[in-house]
């Protein structure tokens, strides 16, 4: 935010500032922000991750894929980009893709994310113990 008072043509501030309101669950000021990064740079990673997170939460599963999968092409070590593909695939019952996005995941998360990854081993509705 800090950065946006001095340079508001900032693609990068707009996108972790979008991220940040997402996260807070603030997802309408996060989609502005996040609009606003894509606005000033159409390549940036981190606004079309966001954007497709905002899709998910809202209904519009195609969208959160397509964008989920751009973000993940620009940058395909963030695990969050797969995170969002695996759960959109899983949500319009594409399940080979989940599973397949779901094993990305696993390969590229950091071991210390050891929540998601667990969460990700599992499939929905299996009982754990």
């Amino acid at each position: 935010v800090e950065v946006l008072k001095v340079n508001k043509s900032n693609a990068r501030g707009h996108a972790l500032a979008g991220t940040a309101l997402l996260r807070s669950g603030f997802v309408g000021a996060a989609a502005v922000q996040l609009q606003q990064a894509l606005t000033l740079d159409s390549k940036d990673a981190l606004a079309y991750g966001g954007a497709a997170e905002v899709d998910y939460y809202e209904g519009r599963l195609k969208e959160a894929r397509l964008k989920s999968l751009y973000a993940h092409n620009l940058d395909p070590d963030e695990p969050d980009f797969i995170l969002t593909y695996a759960r959109a695939s899983s949500r319009v019952e594409d399940f080979k893709e989940a599973a397949d996005a779901y094993e990305l995941f696993l390969d590229v998360s950091p071991l210390t994310d050891s929540e998601r990854r667990e969460r990700s081993r599992h499939t929905p509705g299996e009982h754990r113990e």
